[in-house]
């Protein structure tokens, strides 16, 4: 079966009320090479200054990087890639 896969932000009533941008995100990978995923979200820094973008940056990152330790790593047994057990 296929991931079905869903996300969303939404722009909190004090950032709608002072015209800034919404500042979370979120961003996942799919692991096709054994059924999994991986997900990774980050709450901005509401107090800094473009802060939209080091929270785009930092999921986009960290998913691709997660995905690529995951996939590659050799200490990962199957048994570890059935029942989750990365870490």
């Amino acid at each position: 079966m296929p991931w079905l896969v869903s996300s969303a932000v939404a722009q909190g009533n004090s950032h709608k009320a002072a015209n800034s941008p919404c500042q979370d995100s979120a961003s996942y990978q799919i692991l096709s090479s054994f059924g999994a995923s991986v997900s990774v979200i980050s709450d901005g820094a509401g107090s800094v200054a473009r802060s939209e973008i080091g929270s785009k940056t930092l999921t986009e990152v960290m998913c691709s990087n997660l995905k690529t330790y995951l996939e590659t790593e050799k200490n990962i047994t199957k048994e570890d890639k059935l029942y989750g057990r990365f870490f």
